[in-house]
Order: structure tokens, then C-alpha cells, then sequence
């Protein structure tokens, strides 16, 4: 009860702040808030947070601890008191703001004080390891604090105690996330700090802790995937977005922040349709025929243009339903996925997809539903239910950067048509986006109608009244291939639709030359 008020009451307060219309987004408007600060992206040393206040007394004891940003200050209180209600005892701010000159002179004693025992280089290396380079300490940037019990100073034992776990499992229900542990140091470059906590925002703190990531995992996260979506209670949904086109324009704005790696950071809060993003978009017709009268559970906002993950791919190719596994052996004995939780809103689909062999695991114990899916391994998703084997000799100009797990299904499903590469290229190694996968995965519900047909009489003629004549190509004025294109060459859009029509459909721009006998079979391993 106390988490559903809690996640109620932030909603309220985001949303009376909301933006209401789409409009470039205000730069000067940057909290800051969500700046990296590493070894890697440093903070200049005439930095100080103009919006620092002094803490409540009640919360610190060492005058080190004095200092915070307005808004990590006033969460951080209310985090102390939610560890001493739940029986954890009392715990104190250690050490908040640091000026670049009180870093520097820490950052100095501690590496004299190896000296004394090292050589230099030893003794640098292990003093940046616990103690931050100057310039390169969020505690400059003024949104981290460090905690400990009131008898005890900062050290490791203070992570082995029930008030260090609390924080570990319910800091970002404040907005903290813990920012240094000992299985992130590859990204961190710093030791385990079970006292360190940094603050984000409640929406990113969650983000990071249901994903099992650190800070700069979150970050490249969002600089490769520029989107991802915080499903909540009730009828809103959080986005976030990143760009470093200052000239987009987002709707329902509830922060941005500027990242110190070279981008910005919007986030928003929208109602929750998942389809309100699709709407002109090239592939829209694609969604509709997908998604119209079927039972969708997913929790999110479609974003078209967003790279597809695994289990998202794995529920959008389950709409095929019956088309999928009519002739499969579903009753089959299969191992649950370690990282795929029944509680998963993609779970039904993806074990369906297992025990029919249409999408493997990465893994025996495996599936990788958060890894994003490319379009070889998409390729052989697809090629997995395709029954006439016949493939194409292809020449694509990045022929040498296709998987050989995927050759023959990438040859098998351009012969179909339900693939095509871009200007001679495949692009193996690219990543899906919601677009392009909606596209092919309609593509090819027209092309199993007519060519594999539901076995149920009744069911194929629903099927096909469903489906207009021309209905696996009328989406596709663009490529599907094409992330960036909305209004493509109408040359373009012929190709793709006598491609996707013709039973030996024309050698395309990818230089498909020679037909091959049929009875060569896909790999039936998408990974």
C-alpha cells in the first residue's frame, strides 16, 4: 500500500508539471540531474551547483555531509526516515558536496599516503580506485551522498548490514540508485561503495534497478537505443528519450536534463496507448493489420522507430498465431528460461516460441529478452517456418559480414521477398526496429496464407476475407529497411511489392543471381 501511494503521489506531482503540446524542448530548462560523471565525462573544475541548500540536521552529523542539490536533499530525508521506520536504525550523511579543490586535496593525501609503500604508478592506481580523480567525482556535481550507521565510519562492513540491504532493494523508490558494486567496476573504474548512493529521479532509478544496471550502462543504454519506456499504475506511461538534436520536439515533458556525454535526456509522462506513436507512420498499416482484434499485452508505447528486443520481437511474431504452430509439436517438455520470469508480460510468448522452434534461446538456459534482436537473427526467425527451402545465390556488397548461422536463411527469406536489403546491402549487424519488424512479420502473414495455409477451412477463408488483395505490400511504401526514410521513391516501394507477390520474385538491387534446387533447410538456431 505504501509503494501504491508513493508511486501515485510522484505520478500526480509529474503530471500537474506536464507539458501539454509538442514543442522544441528548452535547453535552459536542463536540471542536470541525470549528467554522467566519470574518468570519461569529467566536470570542469570551476563547477558548483547553484542550486545547493543545506541539509536538515536532523541527517547529518560531519559538516562534509552539509551540502546537496534542492532535490536529492529533500528525497534523501525522506529515504533515512523510510529505513528507521522499517526497523533499520538511524543513518547518517557522511559526505555530500565536494568542491574540485576538496576533492583534489583528498584525491593528494591518499596518494602520498600509498607512496610511502608503492611505487607511483601502484600507488595512483589504487588511490583512483576509492578515491575519484579531481574533476570526475559526482560528489562535485553535487546529487550523491555517502551513508553509514551513526557509530561507524564509511567502510565495507556497512554493506553486510540489514539497513545497507534496504537501501540496496528500495533506494530507487526515492530516486537513489547505488552507484559503485564490485560487478561493475569494468564500467565504473571504482571499488565497491556500498555507502554511495547517487540520485537520478525516481523514473530512471527504476529503470536502472529493474534492469540490473550502473549508471553508465543506463547511459549507453539510451545513446544506442535513444528510447525506453516505465510502465506505471494507472493509465500514464513514462518515456524517456535521447537526442542531441535540440531542435525535436516532445510532448508531456516532465524533465530534461542534459547528459555530459554529448546528449539530452527528455523524459515524459503520456497516456497509455501503445499504438499513439504509430499513427503516420510508414508502417502503420502494418500495425493495424497485426494488431487489430488481437489481445496485445504489451505494457509500453509502441515506438516505431525504437530498436526491437528479443521477447518484443517474440510477442509481435506471436500474433501469427496459428500460421506459427499448426504443425509444431506444442506439448513438447522445455526448460523454463533462467531470465525469463512467468511473471513477464512476454513470457507466454516466448515459451511458445521455444517449444515450436521458431525462436531459440541464446543459451540452453538463456533467451536474452532484453538484448535487441538484428536483422540476421531476425532472418532466421523467419526463415525457421518458411516450408519451401528453395534459396537465392546473393551477392549483397556486405556479403563477408553475414553470420554463416544465417547465410542460408537470409538467401531463403530474400527469395521469398520478405527481406530486403538497402542500396546492395543486407545490414546483418543492424539492429530491428518496431517498423521494420511489424513490416516483415505482416509480409509474411500474406505470404503463409497463401502459400501455407491454415489447415482449418473456415479460419483460411476468414483469413483471407481479412486480408485486402494487395494487403502484404500496401504498408510498404518505404523499405522496410530504411530506419530513417518516411516518404521513399516510389521505385522503391514497386520493387518491394512485385517482390513480395511474385512465387520467383525479380533479382533485386542485392544482386540475387541463380535459383538453387530446393531442400536446403535454415539453421534452427536464430542466435
Amino acid at each position: 500500500m505504501k509503494r501504491r501511494i508513493l508511486c501515485m503521489t510522484i505520478a500526480l506531482i509529474m503530471l500537474f508539471g506536464m507539458v501539454q503540446t509538442a514543442a522544441a524542448f528548452d535547453t535552459s530548462a536542463d536540471t542536470q540531474m541525470l549528467w554522467l560523471v566519470n574518468v570519461d565525462h569529467p566536470l570542469d573544475k570551476t563547477f558548483v551547483p547553484a542550486d545547493l541548500v543545506v541539509l536538515d540536521s536532523s541527517i547529518y552529523q560531519n559538516p562534509n555531509a552539509k551540502y546537496m542539490r534542492e532535490t536529492p536533499a529533500k528525497a534523501l530525508k525522506l529515504m533515512l526516515e523510510g529505513v528507521e521506520a522499517a526497523g533499520y536504525g538511524k543513518l547518517t550523511a557522511r559526505s555530500g558536496y565536494r568542491s574540485y579543490a576538496t576533492q583534489s586535496s583528498m584525491f593528494s593525501s591518499r596518494l602520498q599516503t600509498r607512496l610511502q609503500t608503492m611505487t607511483y604508478q601502484q600507488a595512483y592506481d589504487a588511490t583512483k580506485m576509492y578515491t575519484a580523480i579531481p574533476g570526475t567525482s559526482e560528489h562535485q556535481a553535487g546529487f550523491s551522498q555517502d551513508l553509514s550507521d551513526i557509530y561507524s565510519a564509511l567502510n565495507n562492513d556497512f554493506g553486510d548490514t540489514k539497513a545497507a540491504a534496504w537501501l540496496r532493494d528500495n533506494s530507487w523508490r526515492y530516486g537513489f540508485i547505488l552507484r559503485y558494486t564490485e560487478e561493475k567496476i569494468p564500467y565504473t573504474k571504482i571499488a565497491d561503495e556500498p555507502w554511495h548512493f547517487r540520485y537520478v529521479g525516481t523514473v530512471h532509478a527504476q529503470l536502472i534497478y529493474e534492469n540490473g544496471w550502473c549508471y553508465e550502462e543506463y547511459i549507453e543504454y539510451l545513446h544506442k537505443n535513444k528510447y525506453i519506456a516505465l510502465d506505471t499504475p494507472g493509465n500514464y506511461i513514462y518515456e524517456v528519450f535521447w537526442t542531441n538534436d535540440t531542435s525535436m520536439e516532445f510532448e508531456n515533458i516532465t524533465e530534461i536534463s542534459s547528459d555530459n556525454a554529448g546528449g539530452w535526456i527528455i523524459t515524459t509522462c503520456s497516456p497509455k496507448d501503445i499504438l499513439a506513436k504509430i499513427k503516420g507512420n510508414w508502417a502503420e498499416q502494418s500495425f493495424i493489420s497485426l494488431l487489430n482484434g488481437q489481445e496485445f499485452a504489451y505494457p509500453y508505447v509502441i515506438n516505431p522507430s525504437a530498436a526491437i528486443t528479443r521477447a518484443e520481437f517474440a510477442m509481435l511474431y506471436d500474433l501469427l498465431g496459428d500460421y506459427l504452430y499448426q504443425n509444431k509439436d506444442m506439448n513438447r517438455e522445455i526448460a523454463d528460461f533462467a531470465d525469463v520470469p512467468q511473471a513477464a508480460y512476454y513470457y507466454d510468448a516466448v515459451m511458445r516460441m521455444a517449444k515450436a522452434r521458431v525462436m531459440n534461446g541464446t543459451s540452453t538456459t538463456q533467451f536474452s529478452p532484453s538484448n535487441l534482436i538484428t536483422r540476421e537473427a531476425t532472418a532466421t526467425a523467419i526463415a525457421n517456418i518458411i516450408n519451401d527451402n528453395t534459396i537465392k545465390i546473393i551477392s549483397y556488397k556486405d556479403l563477408s559480414s553475414i553470420s554463416g548461422w544465417a547465410f542460408q536463411s537470409i538467401q531463403k527469406v530474400t527469395y521469398q521477398g520478405l527481406m530486403i536489403g538497402e542500396d546492395g546491402k543486407f545490414n546483418p549487424k543492424d539492429n530491428l526496429t518496431w517498423a521494420e519488424a511489424a513490416t516483415i512479420i505482416h509480409r509474411l502473414k500474406a505470404y503463409l496464407a497463401k502459400n501455407q495455409p491454415l489447415k482449418n477451412t473456415e479460419e483460411e477463408k476468414s483469413t483471407e476475407q481479412a486480408l485486402p488483395e494487395e494487403d502484404n505490400v500496401t504498408e510498404n511504401t518505404t523499405n522496410e529497411d530504411t530506419n530513417t526514410a518516411e516518404n521513399p521513391a516510389d521505385e522503391e516501394a514497386k520493387d518491394e511489392d512485385t517482390a513480395a507477390e511474385s512465387d520467383v520474385p525479380a533479382a533485386n538491387e542485392a544482386g540475387i543471381t541463380e535459383v538453387l534446387p530446393p531442400g536446403i533447410s535454415a539453421p534452427q538456431t536464430d542466435n
